[in-house]
């Protein structure tokens, strides 16, 4: 096969079984290795392996130690018999690794009187190179390779190509210590968060106590002048508690542990306790709220608690919108293996510039930036995804707009569309339609 050049007469390959083949063979295989797991310790010690015979008889990999020392990750030998040979710390006294890692520059040793005055007789060393590990935060280690036999001569080519992997092999150890340091970080965020967050619901729980025994024992005239005072503080603890379980939600959706307890559930019986539990927030702005039930009712798999916490989220968050004397309507429709549920209201619309930020962590509209934590869409959208289900939200300014979810069937026979108020709908689609062209949509999963 002959040699393909690309412009300016540069090779770009050489044929099948030429060195330059073997090099982008050696570079893709380690890639290829080095990004399969975040624990290295196996992989690095193939890509030693892999190195050999091709770079060197001998392969070292040593890695700083979080006190600046160097520790031997992997040791590859072309002659098994001669891996007890190796010393376990640097060749020569480990002078010449301190001074690669010091300078960041390789060290080239090509005359075999000096590998071995440098690397010690034992090894029988020939040539030698020693080549940086470095990171974007400085140096972490020194790859060696050592040739043994008298006819190998280490070239520029062979240098190149082990800074390649040294470049290679830095990245993967540096992604490997962010992961770490991420999962460090997670886990004591959790930790923090359980902790202080259950003294701090017993704290709360046992206040609230007081301020209730307090306002039933209190004597009849008191009780009418201190009740709002203790209305307020009964509010304040109540709103505090949500805060906390909100947190400790957000952090079991990042460490994809949030706990769903999955049952069989009527959905007009979902929708009339949701409806229940909404009354207070509904009644100070005159809101109506509807729920168009199935004709043929239909069941669905799903968490009862979590999804009251669902329809809590997304029918206060249309209430902090809609104005007075304005509507809610709670709809579903069913085909297939899944229900389709809507939450569509009569407020003023989402413009097509905030859509994609509705399910993300802590983002408020700016009317509402006070009124909430920012943190109810996100968990709606992480318990909804716990479930085996979507939610995407569909708007037009000056119109209303409508949060969809799917819920899985509890009997996925059911292939036919539900009818709802005398009318049938399709299958896949929200009860309140849209005009295409003038719909708005984002789904919390693009």
């Amino acid at each position: 096969m002959r040699a393909i050049r690309g412009r300016g007469g540069r090779r770009l390959f050489d044929g099948h079984g030429s060195p330059r083949e073997e090099h982008l063979r050696l570079l893709a295989g380690a890639s290829q290795v080095l990004a399969s797991s975040f624990d290295l310790g196996e992989p690095l010690r193939q890509v030693a392996r892999m190195m050999v015979p091709l770079l060197g008889d001998i392969a070292l990999l040593d890695l700083l130690g979080p006190k600046g020392e160097l520790a031997r990750a992997a040791t590859a030998t072309a002659d098994p018999a001669r891996q007890g040979e190796l010393p376990p710390g640097g060749l020569g006294g480990g002078a010449l690794q301190q001074r690669v890692l010091s300078s960041g520059r390789p060290i080239v040793i090509a005359k075999p009187a000096t590998a071995a005055a440098l690397l010690g007789g034992g090894l029988s060393a020939k040539s030698a190179f020693l080549v940086p590990l470095t990171s974007t935060k400085g140096p972490l280690g020194v790859l060696t390779l050592v040739s043994t036999a008298p006819a190998r001569r280490s070239s520029a080519q062979d240098l190149a190509l082990a800074q390649d992997l040294a470049g290679r092999i830095g990245t993967a150890i540096e992604r490997a210590q962010l992961y770490n340091q991420a999962k460090e970080a997670i886990a004591a965020r959790e930790d923090i968060l359980a902790f202080v967050s259950h003294d701090l619901k017993n704290s709360l729980m046992s206040l609230f106590l007081n301020v209730e025994m307090l306002h039933r024992n209190a004597p009849p005239d008191e009780r009418r002048t201190g009740s709002k005072q203790l209305d307020r503080i009964r509010r304040g603890i109540l709103q505090m508690r949500r805060m906390i379980e909100d947190l400790l939600d957000v952090g079991s959706i990042d460490s994809g542990r949030l706990a769903i307890d999955p049952g069989e559930h009527e959905m007009g019986a979902l929708f009339q306790d949701a409806v229940e539990l909404s009354a207070p927030l509904i009644a100070d702005k005159s809101i109506e709220i509807k729920t168009e039930i199935p004709a043929a009712p239909f069941k669905v798999r799903c968490d009862r608690e979590r999804m009251m916490q669902v329809f809590s989220n997304l029918i206060g968050n249309a209430v902090k919108f809609v104005p007075e004397g304005g509507t809610i309507v709670l709809s579903a429709t069913a085909s297939g293996t899944n229900a389709l549920v809507s939450v569509r209201d009569t407020g003023p619309g989402i413009p097509p510039a905030r859509l994609p930020h509705l399910f993300q962590r802590y983002w408020q509209a700016d009317e509402t930036a006070r009124k909430g934590r920012g943190l109810g869409l996100f968990i709606t959208k992480g318990i909804v995804e716990a479930q085996g289900g979507v939610i995407w939200a569909e708007s037009q300014v000056g119109v209303g707009s409508t949060f969809f979810l799917t819920l899985p069937l509890a009997t996925p026979s059911l292939r036919r569309a539900v009818v709802l108020a005398g009318e049938k709908r399709p299958a896949k689609r929200a009860p309140a339609r849209i005009n295409p062209a003038t719909r708005n949509r984002i789904r919390a999963n693009d």
